[in-house]
C-alpha cells in the first residue's frame, strides 16, 4: 500500500511597513512619533533591529519595544531626515525595512519690534 501526498513550501517574505507617515517637528521641541507596526504575512514573529536617518541624525532615536522614534528637545539641527526602519524575523529573506521623512522646521527667526 502506498499513500501519496504533496508538500508546499511557501517562501519566508520580510515583515513590511504599512502607514509610515512623513513627520514635521519643532526645532528645540520635544517630539515623538509612534509608527504603525509592521506585519509579517506569515505571522513570524520579528524585531525591530535598527533606525537610522540620512544625513546622520544622533538627536533622533528609536525605542524598539514602544515603536516610538524620538528626539529631545535641543537633539538635532533643522533640516530634512530620510529615515528607515529594519524589522527581522530571522528567516531567509526576513528583513524588511519601511521609510519616512522627518522635517525639523528652522528656530524662529525673532525680528525687533517697532515702536
Amino acid at each position: 500500500m502506498t499513500d501519496d501526498f504533496n508538500v508546499i513550501v511557501t517562501a519566508n517574505t520580510a515583515p513590511s511597513s504599512a502607514g509610515l507617515t512623513n513627520q514635521v517637528w519643532t526645532f528645540d521641541s520635544a517630539q515623538s512619533y509612534v509608527f504603525p507596526a509592521f506585519t509579517d504575512a506569515q505571522s513570524d514573529t520579528f524585531t525591530y533591529t535598527g533606525f537610522a536617518c540620512v544625513p546622520a541624525a544622533t538627536g533622533i532615536t528609536m525605542t524598539a519595544a514602544t515603536r516610538t522614534i524620538s528626539m529631545a528637545a535641543s537633539g538635532q539641527a533643522a533640516g530634512t531626515y530620510a529615515c528607515t526602519i529594519t524589522a527581522d524575523d530571522t528567516y531567509t529573506n526576513g528583513v524588511g525595512t519601511g521609510t519616512f521623512n522627518i522635517k525639523v522646521n528652522t528656530k524662529p527667526v525673532q525680528t525687533a519690534l517697532v515702536a
